[in-house]
């Protein structure tokens, strides 16, 4: 079975060109354990107001749901880093909305995998 993500397709591609079936599922399990590290990151920076901090964790996370396919969350991501640098700060809810994109990316990513897995 392919996987359903356009980008992922194109990592297996790659992968294979390179002799590296794993490519894949190594690339999403860094994205499954520097994500949960980055939101941990960035909500204590936005509780100490560090806005140096905030704006380097979210262009992390940003590019790296960019590199898996995680679009919406990117699209997230982007709204917040420009909330930064327009206000200098964030409203809570944007907190919320980022721990709750990143949980359902992670679990897509983990079902595709899985399921890229079995076959």
């Amino acid at each position: 079975m392919a996987f359903k993500s356009a980008v992922l397709k194109d990592l297996a591609i790659f992968g294979r060109s390179c002799n590296d079936e794993g490519l894949v599922a190594d690339i999403v399990t860094i994205f499954l354990d520097q994500s949960a590290i980055q939101v941990s990151n960035f909500c204590a920076a936005a509780s100490i107001h560090d806005l140096e901090k905030q704006v380097y964790e979210i262009h992390r996370l940003k590019s790296n749901a960019s590199v898996v396919g995680a679009i919406e969350l990117r699209h997230l991501c982007e709204e917040i880093e420009t909330m930064l640098f327009r206000f200098h700060s964030i409203a809570s809810r944007y907190v919320d909305s980022l721990r709750s994109e990143v949980n359902l990316e992670c679990k897509r990513l983990k079902i595709e995998l899985e399921e890229h897995e079995k076959r």
